[in-house]
């Protein structure tokens, strides 16, 4: 029996400490290989580790602004240079970079599940699928978190550049002392594409947690992905298969605005669960939402009174999290799906197609009949549109800082960014080097 060296375990010691699952199960065993499906389902479904994600890109993003006193209230560093946008010292004086360790132990422990999972004799139906799905959700999850490493630190995709671009290093097999090489934009996209098509090879059609990835999931992931790499037509093709199996939104007209929170966790127009790390950002009622974003929502559209409330000194803060809490969520929806859907046509010259993409998405955020298929038919600029319910729909999603990454690429002058913080102003280049997080220096020093 293979075993794995106990400075694995130290260096992920702040991440699983506490979490429910294999670790916490068999501390006797937690250097050891996990010998059996049920050791190896019980590792990817702690939630702690797999079902979490950046959210220094969310604190980058402009969503919101905060006040002298609010940013002083933050605390952490880490989120204050991520606030003003300083990338170059953002883990200076961090031991321990959560953000970039954490994704390497979803990485790692995927590696492990397949891996071990190859060694594995299925015993009858019920374990071949069983075995199946550990398959495709270790390949899932590994795509997911190199997909999130290459979005925050990495260059934006460019296919004239990306073969060359160095991005990060993503190991495939799970041995911790033989470090993998940094590869290209180009090799990690690459990466997580086959690792999505394979995973959907292995899926189930519905998954027992919306915590565990589907069939769907994997397209919605490959949609979300060719999006992110300016690839329209492929993101269009894969959120049209990710859709084939039925499209589930939440009729807004059905939650209560009175609650604190909404939005229930696990709705039914949850493909896949995740939450961003919080360190007290999404919390904070001085983490308040952008004016003219909170304004450019009409005021039959439910949204505005679900996904926000207004305190008594009329700070507007968010509270319509998919998670049903505080937490800020970054999972995979259909409404999602719909967005780039009616992206990737309208700007392929689809407006009609845009249209009801949007149509559809908008009936269940509007009060009955207060918006008609008509109304947006005559927007005069269907890609503005959609580009502006698409901001409004995934507040807070970690998805905005991608969206202004690859939008500078496409058009530069799109992208006005600069941060009002009391006097000062803090004005941010949209070059494409400067939407990158830096790699912690703990990493480069182990090289």
């Amino acid at each position: 029996m293979k075993t794995y060296k106990k400075i694995l375990i130290i260096a992920f010691l702040p991440i699983v400490v506490g979490c429910e699952g294999f670790l916490d199960e068999k501390p006797n065993k937690s250097i050891t290989v996990p010998e059996n499906i049920e050791d190896l389902q019980a590792l990817l479904d702690n939630v702690n580790v797999f079902n979490l994600h950046p959210i220094l890109d969310i604190i980058a993003a402009d969503e919101y602004y905060t006040t002298p006193g609010g940013f002083a209230s933050y605390g952490s560093s880490m989120i204050q240079r991520s606030h003003i946008r300083e990338f170059e010292s953002v883990f200076e004086g961090f031991t321990v970079a959560t953000e970039w360790l954490n994704l390497y132990a979803q990485i790692y422990y995927s590696n492990i599940c397949l891996e071990v999972s190859g060694s594995i004799t299925p015993k009858n139906d019920h374990e071949i699928k069983a075995l199946e799905n550990i398959v495709g959700s270790a390949y899932f999850k590994r795509a997911t978190a190199v997909f999130n490493l290459l979005k925050n630190y990495a260059l934006q995709y460019d296919q004239t550049t990306s073969a060359t671009d160095l991005a990060i290093p993503f190991p495939l097999v799970p041995d911790i002392t033989n470090y993998s090489e940094f590869g290209s934009v180009e090799q990690g996209y690459a990466q997580v594409i086959q690792d999505l098509e394979s995973a959907q090879q292995f899926l189930p059609d519905q998954p027992k947690y919306k915590s565990r990835p589907s069939k769907k999931a994997a397209f919605a992931l490959l949609a979300r992905t060719y999006l992110s790499m300016n690839d329209f037509a492929k993101a269009q093709t894969y959120s049209e298969k990710a859709m084939e199996s039925g499209v589930n939104l939440l009729d807004f007209e059905t939650l209560n605005p009175n609650l604190n929170y909404p939005v229930p966790l696990a709705n039914s127009e949850v493909i896949y669960h995740s939450n961003a790390f919080q360190f007290g950002f999404g919390i904070n009622r001085e983490t308040r939402i952008d004016t003219s974003l909170y304004n450019s929502y009409d005021e039959l559209d439910l949204r505005k009174k679900v996904f926000f409330v207004r305190r008594n000194n009329d700070a507007i803060n968010f509270r319509g999290s998919f998670s049903g809490t505080f937490h800020l969520f970054g999972g995979l929806t259909d409404a999602e799906l719909l967005l780039i859907s009616a992206e990737s046509k309208a700007r392929q010259g689809n407006l009609k197609g845009a249209a009801g993409d949007v149509y559809m998405l908008l009936e269940s955020r509007y009060e009955k009949g207060a918006i008609s298929m008509d109304e947006i038919l005559e927007v005069s600029d269907m890609l503005s549109f959609v580009l502006g319910e698409r901001k409004k729909e995934l507040v807070f999603r970690g998805l905005r800082w991608s969206d202004l990454k690859r939008f500078a690429l496409l058009n530069p002058n799109d992208v006005d960014l600069k941060r009002v913080l009391g006097d000062e102003v803090f004005v941010f280049d949209p070059k494409p080097e400067n939407f990158v997080f830096p790699i912690p220096e703990e990493e480069i020093n182990l090289r």
